[in-house]
């Protein structure tokens, strides 16, 4: 078995706050994530969002995002870019989903901004969960 502390499924809150930037047909989202009970590694996250108009009728595969964490109120900026992924919805919303690095209980609430745009060419590869029984918590 791996380690517990290499995945632990997290119930997290994520809200949003979008903001459309023109000059680059862009827009960028501001997720703000609870705390989890337990530090963590790897964590899958997962925000409903509406895309804007811009980008509402495009595949999801000709759309890029990127994520970075940062401090609560946007001042600061941790870590590498992250890559994202959006699947659209039924409802006309999408998932924009990602891989946290770490989550820390001690941090409290994390923030992350988003940026979604055109991809200058169709996203190819795309991130799947395979869950293989007893390998994981």
């Amino acid at each position: 078995m791996k380690s517990a502390a290499r995945f632990l499924a997290v119930i997290v809150t994520i809200t949003a706050t979008c903001r459309l930037g023109a000059a680059e047909q862009a827009e960028t989202l501001r997720l703000e994530v609870a705390a989890p009970k337990a530090d963590c590694l790897d964590v899958p996250l997962c925000a409903v969002i509406e895309l804007p108009k811009s980008l509402a009728d495009m595949p999801a595969d000709q759309i890029a995002v990127t994520l970075r964490q940062t401090s609560p109120d946007s001042s600061r900026i941790y870590g590498n870019l992250t890559p994202g992924q959006l699947i659209k919805t039924s409802q006309g919303k999408a998932e924009l989903w990602w891989v946290a690095p770490s989550l820390r209980k001690a941090d409290g609430q994390t923030a992350w901004t988003a940026v979604i745009k055109r991809a200058e060419k169709p996203v190819k590869e795309t991130f799947s969960w395979q869950d293989n029984k007893g390998e994981y918590l």
